[in-house]
This record gives C-alpha cells, structure tokens and sequence, in this order.
C-alpha cells in the first residue's frame, strides 16, 4: 500500500485590495513614456512627472498594509522603516511574464492599471522554498490527491485594473498567457525595510 501524505508547509500572506480610483490616465502615461517591450517584458523605474495622486495613495495604502502585518520579533516599537521604490511593466497581447523575485524587497505590491478580463494573464505567485520550483522544469508539476498541480506552491490571482496584490518580496511573481487587446499595465512597489537610527 502506498499512502501520500500532503503537508502543505508554510503559510504565506497574498493580500488583496481593489481599489475604485480611475488609472487609465496613469496607465497612458506608463504606456507613453515606457518604450514597447522587446522579448519578456520586464520592470523599468517610474519617473516622479508620470505618478498621479492616485497612485501615490495607492502607494501610501500598501505602505499601511505591510506596516500592520509587519512586526519586529521583539515586540517593541518599530524600528524599521519602509523605503520604496515604484516600476511598471507592459504585457502586451500575445505574452506572458516568467515569475521572479523581487530581489532584497521585504514586501512587494501589483496594482493592475488596465488589461481585459476573461483574456488570461492571471498574475501567479510562486513559492521558491518548493522543491518543484527548483528543479527548473516548468513542464511537469506535482499532482496533490485531490487534483491541484503544485499544491502549496503556485498561486494564479485574476486581476481587473484597480486591483493590487500585497505579498512578501521573495515570492514569484510572474503573469499567465494574456490573449486581450489591449496591453496590460501595472504598477510595482517594492517595500525594503530599513533599521531606524540606534536600533
């Protein structure tokens, strides 16, 4: 007899928020100062002069998200604070996004500016501590008894623009194969943690 015992071993937080603002504006001017991508598309800084108020709230809304669900072990007051960094990307019709880390971010935010719903490009997390997600073989995946491939590993998030996404900086994060006609747009936030003064 063989049994196959599943544990899914760690609990990893994927917060999700919509948000009702508007950014088309925001995703055309990403789009106007962002040069079409060339091969996977990939994250480029954002310039101060095409943030909107709006995106700095939202900015600002992730920075509170990650400070409630952030502790320091010892419990006493903070003595951390968040230093960010904003990106975007384009996915354009026809593409898709391999995941990656966001190198040294303690905590990582999407927001979706634009993109069609029902077209694909789900957002997916993956969890690197897996042993599937290090053997590099992204055509074959662990199938759990109740069906679910790479259970505990992969996530696939679908998201409509005003949605945003707050996970840890070391998971994966990539986007399915989007079919729409219009590019899909998004914001990146990267949270580093930074040791106030003295502490």
């Amino acid at each position: 007899m063989v049994e196959l015992v599943v544990n899914r071993f760690f609990e990893t937080p994927l917060i999700r928020q919509s948000f009702t603002a508007c950014f088309d504006d925001l995703a055309a001017s990403i789009r106007h100062s962002m040069p079409d991508p060339e091969g996977e598309p990939v994250w480029h800084p954002v310039e101060a002069d095409v943030m909107s108020d709006e995106a700095v709230q939202w900015a600002q809304q992730m920075t509170i998200l990650a400070e409630r669900f952030s502790a320091d072990t010892d419990r006493r007051p903070p003595r951390h604070a968040w230093a960010l960094s904003l990106a975007a990307r384009i996915v354009p019709a026809g593409r898709s996004v391999s995941p990656i880390c966001d190198s040294g971010a303690y905590w990582s935010a999407v927001l979706r500016l634009s993109g069609e719903a029902g077209a694909g490009g789900e957002m997916i997390a993956e969890d690197p501590r897996m042993p599937m997600r290090a053997m590099h073989e992204p055509g074959i995946a662990f199938q759990a008894p109740d069906g679910e491939l790479d259970a505990g590993a992969r996530v696939s998030v679908g998201l409509v623009p005003g949605d945003a996404v707050l996970m840890p900086g070391w998971l994966r994060c990539g986007i399915n194969y989007y079919r729409g006609t219009i590019p899909v747009v998004e914001l990146g936030l990267s949270l580093f943690a930074r040791p106030l003064g003295g502490a």
